[in-house]
C-alpha cells in the first residue's frame, strides 16, 4: 500500500489491518480470479472462522453470485459494502501469472465522489496498463 507515503491518502489507518476477503474490492478480485480449487480452500477456511466472513462464505448463492458478478465485470468492487468503512469505495483487478493471482491492484476513493461504474470507466484502462507492465516483469 502507498497509504503511509501518499500525501493524498485519507485512509492511513488501513496499514497493517486484516481486510475481509469477501467484502473488499481487492479481496473480491483475488477470490473471483483465483483457481477454483484455491477458492474452495478459501471458502473452507472462512467458514471455519465463525465470524461475518464465515456466514457469507457458507452462503453458496452469495459466493456464486459474487464470483459471477466479479468475473463478468472483470474487476472487484466495493461500494460502501464493508462494515465501518461505509464512506469508502474501490475497484481492484488481479495481477495474473501462469493462471495464479499474484496480487491485486486497487483504487480506493471516497464513495460520494463517483460511482463504481464511473471509477471503472475513468481509471480501469490505466490500471490495466500497470498490471500488464507488472505481468511483463513477472514473465
Amino acid at each position: 500500500t502507498t497509504h503511509r507515503f501518499s500525501r493524498l491518502s485519507f485512509h492511513r489507518s488501513m496499514v497493517g489491518r486484516r481486510l475481509p476477503l469477501l467484502m473488499t474490492a481487492t479481496g473480491r478480485a483475488y477470490f473471483a480470479f483465483c483457481p477454483p480449487a484455491e477458492r474452495e480452500e478459501l471458502i473452507e477456511l472462512l467458514i471455519s472462522r465463525e465470524d461475518e466472513q464465515s456466514a457469507l462464505a457458507a452462503d453458496r448463492g452469495f459466493v456464486d453470485r459474487l464470483v459471477e458478478h466479479t468475473l463478468g465485470k472483470g474487476y472487484g468492487e466495493n461500494n460502501s459494502h464493508w462494515g465501518l468503512e461505509r464512506k469508502i469505495a474501490a475497484i481492484a483487478i488481479p495481477v495474473m501469472h501462469e493462471e495464479r493471482v499474484m496480487g491485486c491492484l486497487n483504487l480506493v476513493y471516497i464513495a460520494k465522489a463517483m460511482s463504481v461504474e464511473e471509477a471503472a470507466r475513468r481509471y480501469l484502462p490505466a490500471m490495466q496498463g500497470v498490471v500488464e507492465k507488472i505481468r511483463a516483469q513477472l514473465a
